[in-house]
């Protein structure tokens, strides 16, 4: 399943060369009127985010205002009993904007 990830990382752990994080995502989007309310609904996300990827954004999430958008796989982690975004695009919501002259 693809899934986008918006929001502030956690703790960052290094194991070889990925970054390992956790994102908590309490805040669902505008559903239509017809879906059951998931406003009380928190989901938290292992996130596993290549290195190299990481060191990218890393520099724009000392904005406190910046956060982290992640795309990539998701699938349940039957061990950790969560969720585990393995991710193949990341970059943050400033970095993405068009730098205006």
């Amino acid at each position: 399943m693809k899934i986008m990830l918006e929001g502030r990382p956690g703790k960052v752990v290094q194991r070889g060369s990925t970054m390992i994080t956790v994102m908590e995502i309490n805040s669902p989007p505008k559903l239509p009127p017809e879906l059951p309310d998931a406003s009380e609904v928190m989901v938290q996300y292992v996130v596993y985010i290549p290195e190299k990827q990481w060191r990218r954004v890393e520099p724009a999430l000392a904005d406190p205002f910046d956060v982290l958008l992640v795309q990539g796989d998701c699938y349940f982690d039957a061990e950790l009993k969560m969720l585990s975004v393995f991710a193949l695009s990341v970059m943050t919501e400033l970095t993405q904007r068009p730098k205006t002259a």
